[in-house]
């Protein structure tokens, strides 16, 4: 995945391919245990998609909904709300770092 953000960031072509890879990411941290690092992603892949005017691969949405749904069920409504909300004030290039960190 690091040679994708590379790959995006040279291109400077972020917005929806940014926003693609995020949401893998934060689906990945989901099925790995790690729900808050998941609505984070997933916030910030949300800022990317409405930052590029770009949408989600309609087939995809149905396991987006889903997924969220879970995450949802495994937070509190606190919790999920203010690790969504960091996802949502990252810019691109810290969502790519926060993506790469490991917490």
């Amino acid at each position: 995945m690091s040679q994708t953000f590379e790959v995006i960031h040279e291109s400077q072509f972020a917005g929806a391919a940014l926003a693609d890879a995020l949401e893998v990411l934060g689906f990945v941290e989901f099925a790995e245990g790690k729900p808050v690092r998941a609505a984070t992603l997933l916030g910030a892949a949300e800022t990317q998609w409405r930052a590029s005017g770009g949408s989600r691969y309609p087939p995809d949405q149905p396991d987006y909904e889903r997924t969220i749904t879970r995450i949802r069920a495994a937070l509190d409504a606190d919790t999920y709300a203010m690790a969504w909300r960091e996802g949502q004030t990252m810019s691109g290039e810290q969502a790519m770092e926060y993506s790469r960190s490991s917490s």
